[in-house]
């Protein structure tokens, strides 16, 4: 028995099931929330019930009861609960036909040609055509000085074009320990490129803006600052450093040996300095050149200042027997 204002006609197809059920959900939270969503369900189960009955008849209670159980109709046994009006049957079974299907219509092409006209590609650029030239002379540097002067002459041009080695310079060295950290901190920054030359070997000629450059732009240092920033004597320690950091550095590859003749030239000045020595040690006393005898009294005086006359005789005595014996041969 339907219930009132339900017109809508219900139809379930062959071999079909249908069920009812209570609602279900899903909660998370405390007890309170738990309480609050079995309410919620009930609700929501109670409203589906009354739907049922107002359709098929019977109470909430029986349709809650079935929906709790979840009931399952078969399409026949839906029409009898009076949840559907009709159970469909299945359709029959056609004859076969024997006429031949006919043809399917062919599909359209849906392939299109590229037409990059279309973006204003009008093809490959043609470069405007060239007026003839007339024919001119042409002749190499190294036809006019010579194969060796012209690569001279282009190595000197190149590196005053992308080099910034700075050139050989001589001034007097010193070798003791280096610590190049105090040494660059005297140095200002911008400073002069005449500073920079004074102080590095290199330096980034790029950089240069009103003849200052940043100390950044620099490298290599090997020459010691004093404390008012004057770069003066060469050391050793730091130019013997440069030359081994030389080939891991960022320098130009083609400026390496620009670098390098400039910081051996430091190394070459002290061995001459070094070369010009005497060839005596001081305690070779039969080497020593012939000094004045006051000059002799000042170099023994410290000597002969808390020793007693018979030591300095015992210190001295194979120094007058070999020059006795000197004098004895000569004569």
């Amino acid at each position: 028995m339907k219930g009132a204002g339900c017109e809508a006609r219900l139809e379930q197809a062959p071999n079909s099931m249908l069920m009812i059920h209570d609602a279900s959900g899903v909660c998370m939270g405390n007890a309170s929330d738990m309480e609050d969503m079995a309410e919620l369900l009930d609700l929501i189960s109670d409203n589906i019930a009354d739907a049922y009955a107002a359709r098929a008849g019977g109470t909430r209670d029986q349709w809650r009861a079935r929906m709790q159980a979840e009931t399952w109709y078969l399409p026949e046994d839906a029409v009898s609960a009076g949840l559907a009006d009709v159970a469909l049957a299945a359709p029959a079974v056609s004859e076969p036909n024997d006429e031949p299907e006919p043809e399917p219509e062919p599909e359209p092409s849906m392939v299109r040609t590229f037409d990059p006209a279309a973006y204003g590609y009008r093809g490959p650029h043609q470069p405007a055509a060239r007026e003839e030239q007339p024919p001119h002379l042409v002749v190499s540097l190294a036809d006019l000085v010579g194969a060796e002067a012209a690569a001279a002459l282009r190595s000197a041009v190149t590196t005053s074009l992308v080099g910034a080695a700075v050139p050989v310079h001589h001034t007097a060295t010193a070798d003791r320990p280096w610590d190049s950290g105090p040494n660059e901190k005297r140095l200002p920054s911008p400073m002069p490129v005449a500073t920079a030359k004074a102080a590095y070997a290199w330096y980034d000629e790029s950089q240069v803006e009103d003849g200052t450059l940043p100390k950044s732009a620099c490298k290599l240092p090997h020459h010691e600052v004093s404390e008012d920033g004057t770069p003066g004597v060469a050391n050793l320690a730091a130019t013997r450093n440069a030359l081994a950091r030389l080939p891991q550095s960022d320098i130009p590859a083609d400026q390496h040996d620009a670098v390098r003749r400039h910081l051996q030239a430091h190394l070459d000045d002290a061995k001459q300095t070094d070369d010009a020595a005497p060839l005596w040690e001081p305690g070779d006393l039969a080497a020593a050149p012939a000094a004045p005898e006051d000059a002799w009294a000042s170099v023994v005086a410290h000597l002969t200042e808390h020793d007693e006359p018979d030591t300095w005789s015992q210190l001295v005595s194979h120094l007058t027997t070999t020059a006795s014996s000197s004098a004895a041969t000569e004569a």
